[in-house]
């Protein structure tokens, strides 16, 4: 026990040295926004893998190393040396760079094709696959796989003939999906996988989904609601953007025009006098209801930011960049309750906007959608 507790104090004791860089890289901004930071004796990032193979400035480990095993912490022990020192501790939890496991998204592939989506701590899967729908969830399986598949050239061969292997895999069965943003997910996968691979069976599924979201279109809208669906949720912008990729590659009429009316009519209901306020998880916009409040979450924000850029790209309009950068100064404070959700000292962000407060936690989905739309943003600015 003895080694253990010592092991934690060397662990704080480098955690401690290594706050004077976060400090120095983010006290400006801190200062600049007028921000107060949190008054406590020490602020302490906990590494939970201790190994990664980045080399992020605002990162404790600098490892750049992938062979480490993670720290052996126990919780329990961890708190009663932080309660021993008498002091009050501002606790940040980071770590878990996915790429240290580069073959998770085949270990997740079941013998149908499919993708389970639920992983414990010990590579086992839970429950939660066979109880929860997981068609979205393979949709981005796809999109994600479409589009490593189109950087081929940038990255190792290998690497992109285990996706494809996998995607094909997938999408033998995926026709019999009728989830609307699962198909909209998957679109965008083919099309990207198409840029590289011409296949006219995945033609022939891309357009089968388009049309299924064109006949959703045709069912629901009406001069006041032009959407697929009889209400507003999630992930919202993806709808419309698929449409647009359909339009693309097959130069049907019918996709862009529905592209086009769908995400004005989107825009419509998510940007006001705050700026940008994205449906709110907690009270999905009904046909005919007004929108409910609170409850906004950066994937939305960001995949917004994605679509817009989308649209800006092909078709040149002004008000596409406005309401882009409008978008991701969401995250940097230009929001509704005037609170950064992106955090300088962590790298990470923060899970969202409740009524009155900011959603502290950190999770994984709310960072990786922060960058993804930061990584968008740089790219708009670079050309």
């Amino acid at each position: 026990m003895l080694d253990n507790i010592v092991y934690i104090e060397n662990l704080l004791q480098r955690a401690q040295h290594g706050m004077n860089a976060v400090f120095r890289f983010c006290n400006k901004f801190l200062m600049q926004k007028q921000v107060l930071a949190y008054m406590f004796d020490i602020h302490l990032i906990w590494d939970i893998i201790g190994s990664c193979n980045f080399n992020c400035d605002y990162c404790l480990s600098h490892s750049n190393d992938t062979s480490e095993k993670p720290y052996p912490i126990n919780a329990v022990k961890a708190n009663e040396v932080l309660d021993a020192s008498g002091k009050t501790y501002d606790i940040n939890l980071v770590g878990g760079e996915p790429t240290l496991l580069p073959n998770f998204i085949e270990f997740c592939q079941q013998t149908d094709g499919s993708f389970f989506n639920y992983v414990d701590k010990d590579h086992k899967f839970t429950d939660q696959n066979k109880e929860t729908n997981l068609d979205d969830a393979n949709g981005r399986a796809i999109w994600a796989l479409g589009y490593l598949i189109s950087l081929n050239g940038l990255l190792p061969v290998e690497i992109i003939a285990q996706a494809k292997i996998i995607i094909e895999k997938s999408l033998k069965r995926f026709h019999t999906v009728h989830s609307t943003r699962a198909m909209a997910f998957a679109i965008k996968g083919i099309y990207y996988y198409y840029s590289t691979v011409k296949s006219s069976e995945n033609f022939y599924l891309l357009k089968t989904f388009a049309d299924r979201l064109v006949q959703m279109y045709k069912h629901e809208s009406n001069e006041k609601w032009e959407w697929y669906e009889a209400y507003l949720t999630y992930a919202n912008s993806v709808l419309p953007e698929a449409m647009l990729y359909a339009w693309l590659l097959t130069d049907k009429p019918v996709y862009k025009d529905i592209a086009i009316s769908s995400l004005n009519f989107l825009l419509a209901q998510i940007f006001n006098e705050n700026g940008i306020e994205v449906i709110s998880n907690k009270h999905w916009l009904q046909k005919g209801e007004t929108a409910g409040h609170f409850g906004e979450q950066p994937i939305d924000v960001a995949y917004t930011i994605m679509t817009l850029n989308k649209f800006r790209y092909i078709f040149m309009e002004e008000e596409y960049k406005k309401k882009m950068e409008i978008a991701f100064n969401w995250f940097l404070g230009n929001n509704r309750l005037h609170h950064i959700v992106y955090n300088p000292c962590t790298g990470g962000c923060y899970d969202g906007l409740e009524e009155k407060h900011v959603n502290l936690n950190q999770g994984a989905e709310s960072t990786i959608s922060y960058l993804m739309a930061r990584l968008t943003m740089e790219k708009y600015h670079s050309e």
